[in-house]
């Protein structure tokens, strides 16, 4: 306690309030006893096994990591979930034929994309992709609901998976995600992954961008959407499947309404 309050007093010490628990913990190990030798050669076991895993995975990250400069500049690309779609529909007649249109930035409306933000990812101007508040809140309420119902994702970790990777949950492929996900922060702006987001993110079975999914509910291209009609697209995601506006469920209803009302101009400003 007295370390901690040296440091708070006087930040000049904070450099020693750090050192001095290892000095601590030295003088500790002076006087400690030894482990026996078979525990000590278990624990050096374990950390070669631990480093090699740790090698191998940085090396195989190496291998897989994305052109994030051709990301910034070119062409949107087809995500993994619409290649794996369109793979499935080769060998399926029974499923929906693929539809995905490109749209770019300047051709979406500018409420689509605040929709898209007040709808997925309320703090996404202000995070670096990782939304500590936000895996927080989900945890708090999936422990209280006792089952994993809420996650934390943000836009950007959304966007990576859907590019590069598959919905498996695996803690792995999350770690992955991690990583791709800061590094595409660090190299793309916030409204080319907006951008990128709205192209690729699922609004049905085989539906995939705000294009597509404007053409497909409401015959019309996404420039030309209304307000409501942004509310109702955005109020699809996560669950395209379950809700959508063919079905129009309470829930659905329920965060379209939010959706809208928070997208008016003035909202959230208090006027």
């Amino acid at each position: 306690m007295y370390v901690v309050k040296q440091m708070l007093l006087n930040p000049n010490n904070w450099w020693r309030g750090l050192v001095r628990p290892l000095r601590w913990l030295w003088i500790y190990r002076g006087h400690a006893p030894q482990p026996p030798p078979w525990l000590w050669r278990i624990f050096i076991y374990l950390w070669r096994i631990m480093l090699l895993i740790a090698l191998l995975d940085a090396a195989y990250v190496w291998t897989i990591w994305p052109d994030f400069d051709s990301l910034r500049r070119g062409p949107i690309p087809k995500s993994h979930f619409i290649q794996a779609y369109e793979l499935e529909a080769r060998f399926d007649d029974d499923m929906p034929r693929l539809k995905w249109q490109r749209i770019p930035a300047q051709s979406i409306p500018a409420f689509v994309k605040r929709a898209a933000i007040v709808g997925e990812d309320a703090r996404f101007y202000s995070h670096n992709g990782i939304d500590t508040e936000a895996i927080a809140d989900a945890l708090d309420k999936n422990l209280s609901l006792h089952k994993w119902k809420y996650g934390g994702s943000t836009i950007s970790q959304q966007t990576v998976k859907n590019l590069y990777f598959s919905s498996d949950r695996s803690l792995l492929r999350k770690w992955h995600e991690l990583l791709f996900t800061l590094g595409m922060e660090h190299s793309l702006s916030k409204e080319r992954i907006l951008e990128i987001y709205l192209n690729i993110a699922e609004f049905g079975e085989g539906i995939f961008g705000i294009e597509a999914a404007a053409q497909h509910y409401y015959n019309t291209s996404a420039a030309n959407l209304s307000e409501r009609q942004a509310a109702e697209l955005i109020a699809t995601l996560p669950a395209p499947k379950k809700d959508n506006p063919t079905i129009h469920n309470k829930a659905f209803v329920r965060k379209a309404n939010a959706i809208y009302r928070w997208i008016q101009p003035g909202a959230g400003t208090g006027d």
